[in-house]
């Protein structure tokens, strides 16, 4: 066997090489990619978007995707704790509402940290 002909099945073999580590590592990120995005769509649906309004001293909670009413509580407290008896099972976040009445709910969450 010749030089050339050891250069070129070397050659061959490198590249074969290649494309089987690249083929298996494309692979893997689409597995990873899919695995990503349903872990991402379990997150979403445990977790409702909220917007706050304020009306008479009373905090009102719509669910920011499709403006149903979802609790109500005159401080932030309250808010939570009428969140956790209708949704048990759910998160929520502030998401919209009147930048005074998020200012507001986050200076007493603030307050409630320290």
């Amino acid at each position: 066997m010749d030089i050339t002909g050891f250069l070129v099945g070397c050659l061959v073999g490198i590249v074969a090489t290649i494309l089987s580590i690249w083929y298996h590592a494309n692979k893997l990120l689409a597995e990873f990619d899919t695995f990503l995005n349903e872990e991402i769509q379990k997150r979403k649906d445990d977790v409702l978007s909220m917007r706050v309004e304020k009306a008479n001293g009373v905090y009102y909670c719509y669910n920011n995707d499709n403006g149903v009413f979802l609790c109500q509580g005159a401080s932030m407290s309250e808010i939570d704790q009428a969140f956790k008896n209708r949704f048990p099972n759910q998160k929520a976040v502030i998401s919209d509402g009147d930048d005074a009445t998020i200012d507001e709910l986050t200076a007493t969450l603030n307050t409630i940290k320290k």
